[in-house]
C-alpha cells in the first residue's frame, strides 16, 4: 500500500499540480510539488524496506528480485531517484542556466509520465501476483471472497487515477502559464532576461 499510495496517487498529485495551482505563485508551486515528491519518495523508500522485510523474515525465507515485478519495481524506484535528484539540482539549487533549466524541462515532464505509467504497471503485475497466490479464497476454494472483491476495486481505482492523471497532463491548453508580473527566478544578473 505505502508504494501504490507514495508511487501512484502522491507523484500523480505532485504532477498535476502545475495544471491544477494554475494561479499560485510559481515559488510556491514549485516548493509543494518539491515537498510532494519527497514525501513519495519517504513513503515508496518504507514500503520498500517492507517488501524486502516481509521476504527476509518469511517462514521460510523468500528470495528477493525474483519476479517481474519486483524487477520493475526496482528500476522504477532507481528511476525516481534519479528524476527527483536531477529536479532538485536542476530546478531547486540556483545554479542551473535558465537555459539548461528550459532545455531539461520537456525531458523532466516525460520522465516524470513514465516513472508515473512504469509505477502503474508494477503495482498492476504486484496485484496480479498476489491475486494469484496469495488470496487462499480464490486460488484453494475457487471462490470470490472479500478480499479479492477490494483487491479489484482498488486495482481498479489505480486504473482510473493513471488514466485521469494523464488526460490532464496531455491538454497543452492546461500548461501552467506564467502569472501577470511573475518573471523567471535567475540565476545571476546576466540571466535575469531569460525565462524560467
Amino acid at each position: 500500500m505505502f508504494m501504490s499510495f507514495a508511487f501512484i496517487f502522491i507523484n500523480g498529485e505532485a504532477i498535476t499540480l502545475y495544471r491544477g495551482c494554475r494561479y499560485v505563485a510559481k515559488k510556491r508551486t514549485k516548493a509543494l510539488h518539491g515537498i510532494l515528491q519527497f514525501c513519495g519518495f519517504v513513503l515508496a523508500s518504507f514500503g520498500l524496506k517492507a517488501a524486502w522485510d516481509s521476504h527476509d523474515y518469511a517462514k521460510p525465507p523468500i528470495p528477493n528480485l525474483y519476479s517481474f515485478h519486483s524487477w520493475m519495481g526496482i528500476s522504477t524506484f532507481s528511476l525516481f531517484i534519479l528524476q527527483f535528484l536531477g529536479g532538485f539540482l536542476t530546478y531547486a539549487l540556483p545554479y542551473a542556466s535558465m537555459d539548461l533549466r528550459k532545455k531539461a524541462m520537456p525531458y523532466h515532464r516525460l520522465t516524470g509520465i513514465v516513472i508515473l505509467l512504469l509505477t502503474f504497471t508494477s503495482a498492476m503485475l504486484g496485484y496480479s501476483e498476489k491475486a494469484a497466490w496469495a488470496f487462499k479464497c480464490w486460488t484453494q476454494n475457487k471462490e470470490f471472497c472479500p478480499v479479492l472483491f477490494f483487491g479489484n476495486v482498488f486495482a481498479f481505482s489505480m486504473v482510473c487515477y493513471v488514466i485521469t492523471v494523464f488526460l490532464i497532463v496531455i491538454q497543452p491548453e492546461w500548461i501552467r502559464k506564467p502569472l501577470p508580473g511573475e518573471g523567471p527566478v535567475p540565476v545571476n544578473e546576466e540571466e535575469s532576461a531569460h525565462e524560467d
